[in-house]
């Protein structure tokens, strides 16, 4: 039987564990995506598929520290990235960011959902 301080001890590590571990996963899946959007990227003289990365974003919601990542495409350099994502009045589109991005969603939330039962059964 679990003593209720170590049950307390356990359950105040959870949050910790949760947060390393959805981190890591969420690294894993920000590299992973950006990968395949530079693959998907349109070939030119390299300029956008340089410019295909991602990014950590720390932010603040409701007064608690959270983390998420942008996954990004453009720039100065390639600045026509949103042109031939969604075209112009003379040109057709080529998507190759968000066709990339909806394929792979489902695939990214049940990893992250995994990795939070598995930090779970960790902290207890």
């Amino acid at each position: 039987m679990i003593g209720r301080a170590q049950l307390h001890r356990q359950l105040q590590s959870v949050p910790r564990i949760i947060r390393a571990e959805v981190g890591n996963t969420l690294r894993q899946q920000a590299a992973d995506l950006s990968r395949q959007i530079r693959t998907a990227a349109p070939r030119d003289d390299g300029v956008l598929q340089a410019s295909v990365g991602w990014k950590w974003l720390q932010r603040r919601t409701d007064g608690r520290e959270g983390f998420a990542v942008r996954v990004f495409a453009g720039g100065r350099q390639a600045f026509y990235a949103t042109f031939l994502e969604f075209g112009t009045s003379t040109r057709k589109p080529h998507p190759f960011f968000w066709p990339v991005y909806r394929a792979n969603r489902s695939r990214i939330r049940g990893a992250l959902s995994r990795a939070v039962t598995r930090a779970v059964r960790k902290g207890i």
